[in-house]
């Protein structure tokens, strides 16, 4: 969905029983400009043989992914999530956990997009099937 001017993203989300994976597979996120290049998100992987999932704020500079650990969280968990992106950082709540990701100062666009789940085989770039519970979507 295409937004103007995105700061702030709030949303709700069930932790899906997921594959586990090395790479951070997108839960949800937004950009300001193109998403490869200017955007923050939440990710989650999960070890092999784990009953638990990682979470990850990361985003994407000028097309390089960069990440913060947020933190664990159980399958079938029910997380509320804020992203916030500013001028020098970008931001996470995830229920009672935070991460962020400093910066220098960045030049946005003004009008950006709300990105949807997203997964991918590791190391192969071949997408594979993801479904995440996301409810309640508001950018501001």
């Amino acid at each position: 969905m295409l937004v103007f001017n995105p700061k702030i993203m709030t949303f709700l989300f069930t932790v899906p029983d997921i594959s586990a994976s090395e790479g951070i597979q997108k839960i949800a996120g937004f950009s300001r400009g193109h998403h490869n290049v200017n955007s923050v998100r939440i990710g989650i992987n999960r070890s092999e043989n784990s009953s638990v999932c990682r979470l990850f704020l990361y985003a994407y500079l000028n097309g390089k992914q960069v990440s913060k650990y947020i933190g664990e969280v159980s399958i079938g968990q029910k997380c509320s999530v804020v992203l916030q992106m500013k001028p020098y950082e970008y931001y996470a709540i995830v229920n009672d956990m935070c991460a962020g990701l400093s910066f220098p100062r960045r030049r946005t666009l003004p009008i950006g997009y709300t990105l949807k789940p997203y997964a991918e085989q590791d190391y192969t770039g071949i997408r594979i099937p993801f479904e995440v519970e996301i409810k309640n979507i508001i950018v501001a």
